[in-house]
């Protein structure tokens, strides 16, 4: 299962936000700029960051990055998440060391066991074999980063991203609709409830997204 760990992220995010959004429009001093900053309430802070989102003055956001540890993941969704290309990743490597495998196993394919179990054995031993035939050819002397082309895209892995929240946004509108794949859908998710609870006033705007797909989730169920 999708594990979604915050690991760390910009200290006093809205206080700096504020501060960055201030700086556009006043000229003085950095220490004055903050003694002005520090008058303000935390109220008149999130008052000022509900107008930076809705009037689409995002560049602000930019300056509160967020630190996540992702685990439990197939490469198919490590493929996805990558693509967001104003990120940083550093993600579990295949190419010098044979790791215990684990895959990934969607809830539809695991419906085969009860539909057609010969099938499904067919897709258990084919995930075994394909581990073997990655050791077996190491074994031969194949290097690893030849042997892991065997590998299939269910195999498990581990990354750590990093966004600004301008990007987070971005990554959790694009991510947490119907049309998204599941996996990378639970990760925008898991995301999107650890912000909130950090920080409500970055993210509640986004909340109805998640409602609306777990809705759907449930009108999907019953349809089942």
């Amino acid at each position: 299962m999708v594990k979604v760990k915050l690991i760390t992220y910009t200290l006093n995010p809205l206080d700096i936000i504020f501060l960055a959004a201030k700086r556009c429009r006043l000229n003085a001093s950095i220490d004055s700029l903050i003694k002005y900053c520090n008058r303000f309430t935390k109220e008149d802070k999130e008052k000022l960051v509900r107008k930076l989102i809705k009037w689409g003055h995002h560049s602000v956001l930019e300056h509160v990055v967020f630190t996540f540890a992702v685990d439990n993941i197939s490469r198919v969704c490590s493929h996805q998440i990558v693509r967001h290309r104003l990120a940083s990743y550093s993600q579990l490597g295949q190419r010098h060391k044979i790791f215990t495998c684990q895959y990934i196993m969607p809830e539809s394919i695991k419906k085969v066991k009860d539909i057609n179990p010969a099938l499904f054995n067919r897709i258990q031993l084919f995930l075994v074999r394909a581990t073997s035939l990655v050791d077996d050819l190491v074994e031969l002397g194949v290097p690893i980063e030849d042997a892991r082309f065997l590998y299939p895209q269910a195999i498990s892995t581990s990354m750590i991203v990093t966004m600004n929240l301008r990007e987070l946004r971005h990554f959790i509108k694009t991510r947490l609709t119907k049309e998204a794949q599941w996996e990378i859908r639970k990760v925008a998710e898991e995301m999107l409830e650890i912000v909130h609870i950090i920080e409500p006033v970055f993210v509640e705007d986004l909340v109805p997204l998640l409602e609306k797909v777990k809705e759907n989730g449930k009108k999907k169920k019953r349809r089942q």
